[in-house]
């Protein structure tokens, strides 16, 4: 039962973790050019399953807690959760990617080339809130959170219940703890791939 949980909670992260959104610690960073941006946005936002699973599973949270009200329970207050979850994601990986191309900012998670499970764990918390911009420097991920919190907003368009303001705090905040668990399994992926085909 803990092992089908941990697979549900991680299973997009592992399956995007496979893809050009995550940067091996075995091969040179340099700068990705235009071409490989739009690989990445694709990737992240609609040819890996990864990003369907995020939305169903961001709905099936949704759904258990029963918001919004209006939506009721059932199969079609499911398809329409999956729906704006996979809208407001797409529209937040859009902003994100936009204004990271304009910063000349890295759109990828770099795996750390440290060793030791502290020093991964601290970096991939640190990485959370950082990325490289065109000299390699580790800068303020702005464009990441710009995209969450512009993205939690404009979902109160289409949800009449939805506050811009609490929904978008909302949204915005849960990058801060949801993006670093992210970046955990993304920093020890080839670990719990391995570990999954061992069972």
């Amino acid at each position: 039962m803990v092992r089908l949980f941990f697979a549900a909670l991680f299973l997009p992260t592992l399956l995007l973790a496979q893809s050009s959104t995550v940067l091996p610690k075995e091969i040179e960073w340099k700068p990705v050019t235009s071409e490989q941006r739009w690989q990445i946005y694709r990737d992240k936002t609609f040819a890996n399953p990864g990003a369907y699973f995020r939305a169903f599973g961001a709905a099936s949270g949704d759904q258990l807690s029963d918001r919004p009200v209006a939506w009721q329970q059932g199969l079609k207050g499911y398809g329409q959760r999956v729906g704006q979850r996979f809208v407001t994601f797409t529209l937040q990986d859009s902003v994100e990617a936009g204004l990271s191309s304009v910063a000349g900012y890295e759109p990828r998670y770099v795996r750390c080339k440290c060793t030791g499970a502290g020093a991964r764990i601290g970096y991939a918390f640190k990485m959370n809130f950082l990325t490289l911009n065109r000299e390699g420097k580790q800068v303020f991920n702005w464009p990441k959170f710009a995209g969450a919190y512009s993205a939690g907003m404009a979902s109160t368009t289409w949800v009449k219940e939805y506050k811009w303001s609490a929904q978008g705090l909302q949204a915005g905040n849960s990058q801060l703890y949801f993006g670093a668990l992210f970046n955990l399994v993304r920093e020890f992926g080839p670990e719990l791939k391995r570990g999954f085909k061992r069972k």
